[in-house]
């Protein structure tokens, strides 16, 4: 075979490779361009939480930040360990390197297109940082596949839902972090969304184990295991409702005490209290247009083609009116981060709507013509 045989059959293959997988191809790319996006928005309105004192990323990492700040421990844990076990010189090249890149002329200008690359990684020891991006970033990419496996989990047989489902997740992120975000904030998602997934497949050792890293990370983690508890009640024999209700509950004291009596000497509260700015500043604000046709949108979004919609996902509005109770007195004001650990049910709940409605479940570029099995129920 001679060399321009083989350049014409390997672009043979190249293209017809590219038919058979475009539609992972086109969606991976766009999961790719739009995690950047999300992480860079990230990092630009959270600084790893220097942007608030009471969250300054050294005080959270070394345990001595505000209370309930400091109770949202899994992401400072996790990078100590991944730091403790790099070894010290490691560590010293990465710090170097980092340096380094910052002093280099040639990358001046990236620093003033990003100028919080600068704010989070001009200090003496930028190497945990760098950690805790990683591992932000990744707990990101758990969330895109989090959500797609929900997705195809939920309704089998739309390629759109599955493929549509991580976009709107993605974008959901940035919509829902005014004024701005924390670094427990993204891997909250992820491990939400995998509780949901590992629920709603029973697989029910990975539900437990992805509750307690939830209960770690953050406390609101409760609105999983309330979730649980309704949509579980009457699906579940008695027995095994019973042993995994009591798992939960054992799961959730007992990490809340430990952290209550490890940070008790921390400044702070148990939880804020912003009842009073909220009302006046939210709940009572004077109404806008954008504001009423934002929540009539949404409203439709989430409630259109009910009948066709997952039980699954139905269940999950009856969660919506107790977290945002715990918004209006824990939370600040526009501060609607406090959906997070709901956030994946509501965000599929609105792509079903788009993918039924739009009839992009029906279009010929999510129609492959395989069989799928049914829906787990």
């Amino acid at each position: 075979m001679s060399s321009t045989d083989f350049i014409v059959k390997t672009f043979e293959q190249y293209v017809r490779t590219l038919v058979r997988y475009q539609r992972p191809i086109v969606f991976i790319t766009l999961y790719a361009l739009l995690s950047l996006f999300v992480m860079g928005h990230f990092l630009s309105s959270s600084l790893l939480g220097d942007r608030y004192y009471r969250t300054d990323y050294e005080a959270m990492y070394a345990g001595n930040a505000w209370k309930p700040f400091v109770y949202r421990v899994l992401i400072p844990k996790l990078t100590k360990t991944v730091v403790d076990a790099t070894p010290y010189r490691w560590q010293q090249r990465a710090n170097a390197g980092v340096k380094r890149w910052m002093a280099n002329p040639e990358t001046l200008q990236v620093r003033r297109l990003l100028p919080w690359i600068p704010a989070i990684y001009s200090k003496k020891n930028p190497y945990p940082r760098v950690v805790t991006t990683v591992i932000i970033y990744a707990s990101l990419w758990g969330y895109i596949f989090m959500m797609y496996k929900l997705a195809a989990a939920l309704v089998p047989s739309s390629q759109a839902f599955r493929w549509i489902a991580p976009i709107f997740g993605m974008l959901a992120i940035s919509s829902f972090s005014r004024p701005w975000q924390y670094i427990y904030d993204i891997p909250t998602l992820f491990l939400a969304a995998g509780c949901y997934y590992f629920l709603l497949t029973r697989q029910l050792k990975a539900y437990l184990f992805f509750f307690l890293l939830a209960c770690l990370n953050k406390e609101t983690a409760i609105f999983i295991f309330l979730f649980f508890t309704i949509w579980s009640y009457q699906r579940f024999s008695t027995s095994s409702f019973v042993i995994l209700w009591v798992a939960q509950c054992v799961i959730y004291a007992s990490v809340k005490v430990a952290l209550t009596f490890a940070y008790m000497q921390n400044p702070g509260w148990f939880l804020e209290n912003n009842f009073f700015r909220v009302l006046n500043q939210d709940v009572f604000a004077k109404a806008s247009f954008y504001r009423i046709m934002a929540i009539a949108v949404f409203f439709y979004l989430m409630t259109a083609r009910w009948n066709d919609k997952p039980a699954f996902l139905k269940n999950s509005l009856w969660i919506v009116p107790v977290v945002y109770v715990a918004y209006m007195v824990h939370g600040n004001p526009g501060e609607y981060r406090v959906f997070f650990d709901l956030l994946p049910l509501l965000v599929l709940l609105v792509v079903h709507t788009l993918t039924e409605v739009t009839g992009l479940s029906e279009a010929p570029f999510f129609r492959d013509g395989s069989k799928t099995p049914g829906a787990v129920t």
